[in-house]
């Protein structure tokens, strides 16, 4: 594993190189699209175990944190959708630069799967794209969010003194500006017309229900599958936003779809 920075000097990004592993297949590359928030946090470690075993199965792995998260240059709330997309595309090209790949696949959770989808609509160079529990609509998921919050909240101990933050200031622990927050309220993959991935992998847990978007892809003509996976996600529940997410059955299923000569 390699950890370095990568982006323009402005907006610098960090990002974790795994090596594959000499298997003997053809070569292959991914870039792995973690979500926002609280759940880029719970998906932590599921994230790393999956860019672990896609190496191991013989593929450039590529995992990076967006602009204004984790370890990547900027501040809380310095991000945007539209930055983040910019984001995925540099992931991509920084990945294609190092492999001397022509074209790479993408690996998106939740709010990352939206992200993913979206940054590849002006892009010819993605193979597979694999979209683990995708946000399909940005207003509903901030109101799911909200409504979180507020039940977590209560399950919280109280301090003294301390007044709680206001509804709309935060979602989880971390900031919600008006502009993102509008970003979010405009998102709706179903009503999105551009799909430039060759071939499109919607995976659903059991915790939520997204087959709405493989039927929008079928009536697009996008060559498209999808796959529910039975695995405890619990992304909303009040007593789980604090539990690394492990999910090995979908871990496993991610890697064979995209292992070298499966069919992406």
């Amino acid at each position: 594993m390699h950890a370095f920075h990568f982006g323009s000097a402005r907006r610098r990004l960090f990002g974790l190189y795994h090596q594959p592993a000499a298997t003997g297949k053809p070569v292959a590359g991914v870039v792995l699209c973690a979500p926002f928030g609280h759940e880029y946090i719970r998906s932590h470690r599921a994230l790393r175990n999956l860019a672990v075993r896609l190496s191991e199965a013989g593929l450039h792995v590529l995992k990076f944190d967006y602009f204004g998260c984790g370890d990547s240059a900027g501040g809380n709330g310095d991000g945007s959708v539209a930055q983040w997309q910019e984001d995925i595309g540099a992931a991509l090209d920084e990945l294609k630069d190092m492999t001397g790949l022509a074209a790479v696949s993408l690996v998106g959770l939740r709010f990352g799967a939206t992200l993913a989808a979206l940054a590849i609509a002006r892009r010819s160079d993605v193979r597979t794209l694999v979209l683990w529990d995708p946000v399909l609509r940005g207003g509903p998921y901030v109101d799911e969010l909200r409504a979180l919050q507020a039940d977590w909240l209560q399950t919280r101990p109280r301090v003294s003194g301390v007044t709680p933050p206001a509804p709309d200031a935060e979602l989880i622990g971390f900031p919600l500006p008006p502009a993102l927050h509008d970003e979010f309220k405009a998102i709706d993959l179903l009503a999105s017309t551009r799909w430039r991935a060759r071939r499109v992998v919607t995976m659903a847990t059991q915790d939520v229900d997204v087959e709405a978007l493989p039927r929008h892809l079928d009536a697009l003509g996008v060559r498209n599958e999808f796959e529910q996976v039975a695995a405890d996600c619990a992304w909303q529940r009040p007593a789980s936003v604090h539990l690394q997410l492990q999910a090995p059955a979908v871990i496993a299923r991610v890697a064979a779809i995209l292992e070298p000569g499966a069919g992406a």
